[in-house]
Protein backbone atom coordinates (compact mmCIF):
# COMPACT_ATOMS: atom_id res chain seq x y z
CA UNK A 1 0.00 0.00 0.00
CA UNK A 2 1.30 3.24 -0.71
CA UNK A 3 1.37 6.58 1.93
CA UNK A 4 -1.31 8.53 1.76
CA UNK A 5 0.09 11.95 2.63
CA UNK A 6 -2.55 14.39 3.89
CA UNK A 7 -2.08 18.15 4.88
CA UNK A 8 -3.77 20.68 6.43
CA UNK A 9 -2.61 24.10 7.61
CA UNK A 10 0.39 22.88 9.67
CA UNK A 11 -0.60 19.23 10.68
CA UNK A 12 1.01 17.03 8.38
CA UNK A 13 0.64 12.89 8.60
CA UNK A 14 1.55 10.37 6.82
CA UNK A 15 -0.74 7.30 7.35
CA UNK A 16 1.22 3.58 6.35
CA UNK A 17 -1.69 1.43 6.56
CA UNK A 18 -5.19 1.17 8.07
CA UNK A 19 -5.22 -2.63 9.80
CA UNK A 20 -4.19 -5.76 10.53
CA UNK A 21 -5.68 -9.05 11.37
CA UNK A 22 -5.24 -9.54 15.02
CA UNK A 23 -1.88 -11.85 15.42
CA UNK A 24 -1.09 -13.30 19.38
CA UNK A 25 -3.90 -11.01 20.56
CA UNK A 26 -2.55 -7.68 19.14
CA UNK A 27 -4.36 -5.91 16.20
CA UNK A 28 -2.27 -2.69 15.00
CA UNK A 29 -4.94 -0.69 13.47
CA UNK A 30 -2.47 1.77 12.15
CA UNK A 31 1.24 3.40 11.71
CA UNK A 32 2.87 6.69 10.70
CA UNK A 33 4.46 9.95 11.18
CA UNK A 34 3.11 13.39 10.99
CA UNK A 35 4.30 16.86 12.43
CA UNK A 36 1.93 19.16 14.58
CA UNK A 37 2.53 22.90 15.20
CA UNK A 38 0.79 25.24 17.74
CA UNK A 39 0.07 23.00 20.59
CA UNK A 40 -3.22 24.59 22.63
CA UNK A 41 -4.06 23.59 26.24
CA UNK A 42 -7.44 24.45 26.26
CA UNK A 43 -10.40 21.93 27.39
CA UNK A 44 -11.23 22.06 23.52
CA UNK A 45 -8.11 20.04 22.48
CA UNK A 46 -8.79 17.30 24.42
CA UNK A 47 -9.63 14.08 22.32
CA UNK A 48 -10.32 10.32 23.24
CA UNK A 49 -9.57 7.03 20.95
CA UNK A 50 -11.42 4.18 21.37
CA UNK A 51 -7.57 2.40 20.84
CA UNK A 52 -4.83 2.45 22.33
CA UNK A 53 -1.48 4.55 20.99
CA UNK A 54 2.31 4.87 21.71
CA UNK A 55 3.99 8.24 20.51
CA UNK A 56 7.61 8.92 19.93
CA UNK A 57 8.15 12.21 19.95
CA UNK A 58 11.33 12.64 17.35
CA UNK A 59 11.94 16.14 17.42
CA UNK A 60 10.54 19.12 19.14
CA UNK A 61 9.26 19.56 22.92
CA UNK A 62 5.82 19.80 24.42
CA UNK A 63 3.20 19.22 26.95
CA UNK A 64 1.26 16.25 27.33
CA UNK A 65 -1.96 15.83 29.72
CA UNK A 66 -4.26 13.14 30.37
CA UNK A 67 -7.26 12.05 32.42
CA UNK A 68 -5.29 9.55 34.30
CA UNK A 69 -2.08 12.66 34.28
CA UNK A 70 -3.72 15.99 34.57
CA UNK A 71 -0.51 17.48 34.07
CA UNK A 72 0.39 19.57 32.19
CA UNK A 73 3.84 17.42 31.74
CA UNK A 74 6.57 18.35 29.18
CA UNK A 75 7.59 16.18 26.93
CA UNK A 76 10.97 16.37 25.71
CA UNK A 77 13.01 14.80 22.37
CA UNK A 78 13.46 10.80 22.34
CA UNK A 79 10.62 10.51 24.89
CA UNK A 80 7.46 8.31 23.91
CA UNK A 81 4.06 8.10 25.94
CA UNK A 82 0.91 5.78 25.73
CA UNK A 83 -2.40 7.02 24.96
CA UNK A 84 -5.34 4.95 26.49
CA UNK A 85 -8.79 4.00 25.05
CA UNK A 86 -11.86 5.92 26.81
CA UNK A 87 -9.40 8.29 28.60
CA UNK A 88 -8.78 11.86 27.39
CA UNK A 89 -5.75 12.99 26.17
CA UNK A 90 -3.99 16.50 24.88
CA UNK A 91 -0.73 17.00 23.76
CA UNK A 92 1.56 18.87 21.19
CA UNK A 93 3.87 21.32 20.78
CA UNK A 94 3.90 24.67 22.68
CA UNK A 95 2.31 27.66 21.03
CA UNK A 96 4.77 29.08 17.89
CA UNK A 97 6.53 25.87 17.94
CA UNK A 98 6.58 22.29 16.12
CA UNK A 99 7.23 18.62 16.82
CA UNK A 100 7.52 15.70 14.78
CA UNK A 101 6.13 12.22 16.05
CA UNK A 102 6.04 8.27 14.88
CA UNK A 103 2.93 6.75 16.29
CA UNK A 104 1.13 3.30 16.44
CA UNK A 105 -2.29 2.55 16.82
CA UNK A 106 -3.28 -1.19 18.51
CA UNK A 107 -5.65 -3.11 19.98
CA UNK A 108 -6.54 -6.54 21.29
CA UNK A 109 -6.92 -9.14 24.33
CA UNK A 110 -2.76 -8.83 24.93
CA UNK A 111 -3.12 -4.83 25.05
CA UNK A 112 -5.55 -5.27 27.89
CA UNK A 113 -3.63 -7.81 29.17
CA UNK A 114 -0.55 -5.74 29.45
CA UNK A 115 -2.64 -2.94 30.81
CA UNK A 116 -3.94 -5.15 33.64
CA UNK A 117 -0.39 -6.23 34.31
CA UNK A 118 1.42 -3.02 34.56
CA UNK A 119 3.50 -3.35 31.75
CA UNK A 120 1.29 -0.44 30.68
CA UNK A 121 0.08 2.41 33.13
CA UNK A 122 -2.62 5.18 32.41
CA UNK A 123 -0.83 6.96 35.57
CA UNK A 124 2.60 6.40 34.18
CA UNK A 125 2.00 6.88 30.46
CA UNK A 126 4.97 8.58 29.47
CA UNK A 127 8.64 6.60 29.13
CA UNK A 128 12.00 7.32 29.11
CA UNK A 129 14.25 8.85 26.04
CA UNK A 130 15.15 6.48 23.72
CA UNK A 131 16.93 6.45 19.71
CA UNK A 132 14.88 7.38 17.00
CA UNK A 133 16.41 4.95 15.08
CA UNK A 134 14.23 2.51 16.65
CA UNK A 135 11.13 4.20 15.28
CA UNK A 136 12.17 5.15 12.18
CA UNK A 137 13.45 1.56 11.04
CA UNK A 138 9.78 0.05 12.79
CA UNK A 139 8.46 1.94 10.03
CA UNK A 140 10.47 1.49 7.41
CA UNK A 141 10.05 -2.14 8.08
CA UNK A 142 6.81 -2.22 8.59
CA UNK A 143 6.50 -0.75 4.82
CA UNK A 144 8.74 -3.23 3.35
CA UNK A 145 6.20 -6.37 5.20
CA UNK A 146 2.90 -4.55 3.69
CA UNK A 147 4.53 -4.08 -0.05
CA UNK A 148 5.94 -7.77 -0.24
CA UNK A 149 2.53 -8.79 1.17
CA UNK A 150 4.15 -10.44 4.26
CA UNK A 151 1.67 -12.08 6.61
CA UNK A 152 0.35 -9.94 9.82
CA UNK A 153 2.42 -12.06 12.56
CA UNK A 154 5.88 -10.32 11.39
CA UNK A 155 4.22 -7.07 11.51
CA UNK A 156 2.81 -7.60 14.89
CA UNK A 157 6.38 -9.32 16.01
CA UNK A 158 8.08 -6.04 15.06
CA UNK A 159 5.65 -3.78 17.03
CA UNK A 160 5.61 -5.77 19.76
CA UNK A 161 9.28 -5.70 20.01
CA UNK A 162 8.98 -2.22 20.14
CA UNK A 163 6.56 -1.89 22.58
CA UNK A 164 8.25 -3.62 25.10
CA UNK A 165 11.41 -2.46 24.66
CA UNK A 166 10.26 1.04 25.71
CA UNK A 167 8.28 -0.45 28.52
CA UNK A 168 10.53 -2.48 30.29
CA UNK A 169 12.99 -0.57 31.05
CA UNK A 170 10.67 2.14 32.76
CA UNK A 171 8.52 -0.26 34.31
CA UNK A 172 9.49 -3.66 35.82
CA UNK A 173 12.92 -3.98 34.30
CA UNK A 174 12.35 -7.27 32.73
CA UNK A 175 14.29 -7.79 29.02
CA UNK A 176 11.63 -7.66 26.41
CA UNK A 177 12.43 -10.97 24.89
CA UNK A 178 11.17 -12.37 28.54
CA UNK A 179 8.07 -10.00 27.75
CA UNK A 180 7.64 -11.20 24.87
CA UNK A 181 7.41 -15.10 25.85
CA UNK A 182 5.02 -13.89 29.17
CA UNK A 183 2.79 -12.60 26.34
CA UNK A 184 2.88 -16.14 24.45
CA UNK A 185 2.34 -18.15 27.88
CA UNK A 186 -0.55 -16.14 28.76
CA UNK A 187 -2.32 -17.10 25.21
CA UNK A 188 -1.45 -20.48 25.37
CA UNK A 189 -3.23 -20.28 29.39
CA UNK A 190 -6.15 -18.88 27.61
CA UNK A 191 -6.70 -21.52 24.93
CA UNK A 192 -4.93 -24.58 26.38
CA UNK A 193 -7.49 -26.56 24.12
CA UNK A 194 -6.22 -25.11 20.98
CA UNK A 195 -3.67 -27.59 18.51
CA UNK A 196 -0.88 -25.20 19.39
CA UNK A 197 1.87 -25.00 16.85
CA UNK A 198 4.95 -23.80 18.48
CA UNK A 199 7.05 -22.68 15.66
CA UNK A 200 4.07 -20.64 14.20
CA UNK A 201 3.85 -19.55 17.52
CA UNK A 202 7.59 -18.11 17.60
CA UNK A 203 7.55 -16.83 14.00
CA UNK A 204 4.26 -14.60 15.09
CA UNK A 205 6.22 -12.50 17.85
CA UNK A 206 9.66 -12.50 15.83
CA UNK A 207 11.62 -15.28 17.24
CA UNK A 208 13.08 -18.25 15.74
CA UNK A 209 11.72 -21.68 17.37
CA UNK A 210 15.45 -22.09 19.16
CA UNK A 211 15.29 -19.09 21.10
CA UNK A 212 11.63 -18.97 21.69
CA UNK A 213 11.83 -22.48 23.39
CA UNK A 214 15.50 -21.51 24.99
CA UNK A 215 13.25 -18.11 26.62
CA UNK A 216 10.42 -19.87 27.45
CA UNK A 217 12.48 -22.55 29.31
CA UNK A 218 14.10 -19.65 30.78
CA UNK A 219 10.92 -17.74 32.06
CA UNK A 220 8.80 -20.84 33.01
CA UNK A 221 11.39 -23.54 33.85
CA UNK A 222 9.86 -25.75 31.69
CA UNK A 223 9.74 -26.20 27.44
CA UNK A 224 6.26 -24.70 25.87
CA UNK A 225 4.82 -28.26 24.73
CA UNK A 226 5.36 -29.32 28.37
CA UNK A 227 3.72 -26.14 29.63
CA UNK A 228 0.55 -26.36 27.25
CA UNK A 229 -0.10 -30.30 28.53
CA UNK A 230 0.23 -28.23 32.49
CA UNK A 231 -2.28 -25.70 31.41
CA UNK A 232 -4.55 -28.60 29.87
CA UNK A 233 -3.94 -31.07 33.20
CA UNK A 234 -5.47 -27.94 35.22
CA UNK A 235 -8.03 -27.85 32.95
CA UNK A 236 -8.83 -31.25 32.85
CA UNK A 237 -8.87 -31.11 36.77
CA UNK A 238 -11.67 -28.81 37.04
CA UNK A 239 -13.63 -30.00 34.42
CA UNK A 240 -13.38 -33.54 36.37
CA UNK A 241 -14.52 -31.73 39.83
CA UNK A 242 -17.44 -29.98 38.03
CA UNK A 243 -18.83 -33.60 37.32
CA UNK A 244 -17.50 -34.57 33.63
CA UNK A 245 -16.96 -37.79 32.76
CA UNK A 246 -13.11 -38.85 32.04
CA UNK A 247 -13.74 -39.94 28.37
CA UNK A 248 -15.56 -36.15 27.79
CA UNK A 249 -12.43 -34.23 29.13
CA UNK A 250 -10.53 -35.93 27.67
CA UNK A 251 -11.45 -34.69 24.14
CA UNK A 252 -12.47 -31.25 25.95
CA UNK A 253 -8.88 -30.42 26.01
CA UNK A 254 -7.74 -31.61 22.71
CA UNK A 255 -7.20 -35.22 23.71
CA UNK A 256 -8.53 -37.65 20.95
CA UNK A 257 -6.96 -40.67 22.81
CA UNK A 258 -9.03 -40.83 26.36
CA UNK A 259 -6.52 -43.52 27.64
CA UNK A 260 -3.48 -42.00 26.39
CA UNK A 261 -5.24 -38.61 28.97
CA UNK A 262 -5.65 -41.22 31.64
CA UNK A 263 -2.04 -42.30 31.63
CA UNK A 264 -0.93 -38.47 31.23
CA UNK A 265 -3.38 -36.90 33.72
CA UNK A 266 -2.29 -40.10 36.66
CA UNK A 267 1.34 -39.37 35.16
CA UNK A 268 1.44 -35.30 36.47
CA UNK A 269 -0.98 -35.78 39.29
CA UNK A 270 -0.16 -39.23 40.88
CA UNK A 271 -3.89 -40.56 40.66
CA UNK A 272 -6.32 -41.80 37.75
CA UNK A 273 -8.70 -39.19 36.67
CA UNK A 274 -11.82 -41.56 37.73
CA UNK A 275 -10.10 -41.31 41.38
CA UNK A 276 -9.54 -37.71 41.02
CA UNK A 277 -13.22 -37.25 39.99
CA UNK A 278 -14.85 -39.49 42.74
CA UNK A 279 -12.48 -37.90 45.38
CA UNK A 280 -13.75 -34.35 44.75
CA UNK A 281 -17.13 -35.88 44.18
CA UNK A 282 -16.99 -37.07 47.83
CA UNK A 283 -15.68 -33.47 49.36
Amino acid sequence: MSTIPVISGTHQKIKLFHESGEVLGICVTGAGYQTLAGFVGRKQSRRTLDCYALVFLNKGAGIFSSQSLPGPTPLLPGQSFMLFPGEWHAYGPKAGQTWTEYWFLFKGQTARFLQEQGFINPEKPIYAATSKEVFGRRLKEFCALLEKGEGQGRITGLFLDCLLNITASSNRGIRPAKDMVVIAADRIRQSPCSDWDFKALAREIHMSYALFRRRFLLVHHIPPYRFLLSERIKKASFLLASGTRPHKVAYEIGMKDPYHFSRLFKKMTGTSPKSFKQFTASR
